[in-house]
């Protein structure tokens, strides 16, 4: 067998041991809340095994992903490059990841034995090294070890910090405009920060990436992500449509309005943007255009409409931001509610008033008893779960982890014994897409981790605070100009990554201005999905360029209305901190 079989019988392995692994946690959780509310009888090591085996199936299929250059990355830049020039960066970006990764691997190798050999996991009884030993095993088979790297002694200076700081966030940078993938720009930056400041912190490095993803509030991502494949996979889409379609088609631009009510509904069910063009977007834009309306306004309203999303509960971005921040769950995500459905009346209202103007038609659509019934009951069985996952979150029935696992159970149930669409190989193919996904995701939520250790250890986000609030002490001011910061980043990076990225360096400067956390944590997520449908690097934008064979251009000039909907939506949020505070605190969740 030469070497390229070789490595395409250890990638399938490892595929089917990490789809193994997602399909085992999920088992595992799921059994847990069986076993704790009908048999009264809690596994009180599930929470701990359920960590260690995400931090597993990641590390595993982080070297297949690494392999294939199939990370999170930004092109725009390197793909304006002439074909030669754009083969020599690549090589260029190949190489400092290389180095890069190999430089880990040897940290890793030499400080995680050593400092995990003795300590035990409290739950299970096993030494931490084992665990821990993912990273090594799944960044060993990826690249040859380095040399090693020579420390020099730290001077500590507050100077030498900042500077460094902004060094490190300039390399960031430029190494992400350019192509390499996010994950090691981060990782890269993360590094050099450290060097400047305190080389001797390099033995945190591994340790921080462990805990990183070794988190039980961020293991309700994949699970959503696996509910919502499920869901995309067994016809829940098309009985959606169906169902809002009846209920508002009738009116003139009928359609219109029925994509912005069924993505808020699957909003509820998916929690993030993508997912809801994915799974709508060709079934809305065609059906549109089919019945007259333009193409572009069908492409734009469709991107727009899926904004709300990571806005509605259950938001996988509100899990994230949640997770990063050790905030409660329950009021980031019910913090959203409002802000998400205002984007929907906004489009809602533009609707109505520019319907007559944009020449909107009307469906004639007419359906007998029978069909109505049928349409109904599908649809309904859809709707089922926004509802078990808002009454166990927050009648402190289930953790959203717990909720997750339950959201695939009824998933594979609507699946396979109601809808009876989904095949046994589209559970393969939702697992496979789910740890590709997350992979790419945690991988990226562990660098972070020890570039947001390494900024608090030398105090970065307080002296930023400082800066700040240097130029005015009033909230509003300060909140305007994270407002504008946030725009910025947002139409540069992907919403996870800005998260995970800036949250713990943005939030305390907003904390410290007297904002709430869970009003910042709302506009934060806000401003970032707005971005997802901004140029250059909306990947909302390009994903509904492609569902709906329209160009960039023309998409992005039908889309203007809704830049500027949403930023009244910022502008309103940011200035009422009600709308992010009230259904939070009327569930009790805050004071």
């Amino acid at each position: 067998m030469n070497e390229r079989g070789l490595f395409a019988l250890v990638e399938r392995i490892v595929r089917y041991l990490t789809d193994a692994i997602m399909a085992c946690n999920f088992i595992l959780i799921a059994g847990s809340v069986f076993f704790r509310y009908v048999l009264k009888d809690p596994i009180v090591w599930s929470e701990e095994l359920a960590k260690f085996m995400l931090v597993w199936m990641v590390y595993l299929y982080a070297g297949t992903t690494i392999r294939h250059w199939e990370n999170i990355r930004v092109t725009t830049v390197i793909e304006k490059f002439s074909p030669k020039v754009n083969w020599v960066a690549e090589f260029i970006l190949k190489v400092i990841a290389f180095a890069f990764i190999s430089f880990l691997f040897v940290l890793a190798l030499k400080s995680i034995p050593n400092v995990w050999a003795h300590e035990m996991a409290p739950a299970l009884g096993i030494q931490m090294v084992i665990p821990e030993l993912a990273i090594i095993v799944g960044l060993g088979p990826v690249y040859r070890p380095l040399h090693r790297h020579h420390q020099r002694r730290s001077r500590g200076k507050t100077e030498l910090n900042v500077t460094a700081f902004w060094i490190s966030t300039l390399g960031l940078v430029v190494l992400v405009l350019f192509g390499m993938p996010i994950a090691f720009s981060i990782g890269i930056a993360s590094v050099g920060f450290i060097l400047m400041c305190n080389p001797m912190a390099l033995v945190v490095v591994p340790l921080r990436m462990f805990s990183g993803v070794n988190s039980f509030t961020l293991l309700a991502l994949p699970f959503f992500m696996l509910s919502a494949e499920i869901m995309i996979r067994g016809g829940v889409s098309r009985r959606l449509f169906a169902l809002v379609n009846l209920m508002v088609g009738r009116w003139r631009g009928g359609l219109a309005y029925v994509n912005v009510v069924e993505s808020t509904i699957f909003g509820s069910i998916s929690g993030a943007a993508l997912s809801d063009v994915a799974a709508l977007g060709q079934i809305e834009i065609d059906s549109m255009v089919e019945n007259g309306y333009d193409r572009d306004f069908s492409c734009a309203l469709t991107a727009a409409s899926s904004l709300q999303s990571p806005l509605i509960p259950p938001s996988s971005i509100a899990i994230l931001y949640s997770g990063i921040m050790s905030m409660s769950v329950g009021s980031v995500l019910l913090g959203g509610l409002i802000p998400g459905l205002l984007i929907g009346a906004t489009q809602c209202a533009y609707i109505f008033f520019a319907r007559k103007k944009l020449n909107l038609p009307k469906t004639t659509t007419k359906y007998d008893h029978k069909t109505r019934l049928r349409i109904w009951t599908e649809g309904l069985v859809a709707l089922g779960m926004p509802v078990i996952l808002l009454v166990g979150i927050l009648g402190g029935i289930f953790t959203p982890t717990e909720a997750a696992a339950v959201s695939v159970v009824y998933s594979l149930i609507a699946a396979f014994g109601v809808y009876r669409e989904a095949k046994p190989k589209d559970i393969l193919e939702a697992l496979e897409a789910t740890v590709k996904s997350s992979t790419t995701l945690f991988l990226i939520i562990s660098l972070a981790a020890s570039y947001s250790w390494a900024l608090g250890s030398e105090r970065i986000p307080e002296q930023i605070a400082t800066f700040l609030l240097s130029i005015s002490h009033n909230k509003y001011v300060l909140l305007f100009l994270l407002n504008l910061l946030l725009i910025i980043i947002g139409m540069w990076m992907d919403s996870g990554t800005a998260v995970i990225l800036f949250a713990p360096i943005l939030a305390p400067v907003a904390i410290s201005a007297g904002v709430n956390p869970i009003h910042f944590a709302v506009i934060m997520i806000l401003n970032l999905t707005i971005g997802l449908i901004t140029p250059p690097v909306g990947v909302v934008l390009y994903a509904t360029c492609a569902v709906g064979q329209t160009t960039l251009e023309r998409l992005t000039k039908a889309l203007m209305p809704y830049f500027i909907m949403g930023f009244i939506c910022m502008v309103i949020v940011t200035l009422v901190p009600e709308t992010a505070l009230l259904v939070p605190r009327i569930a009790g969740l805050i004071k």
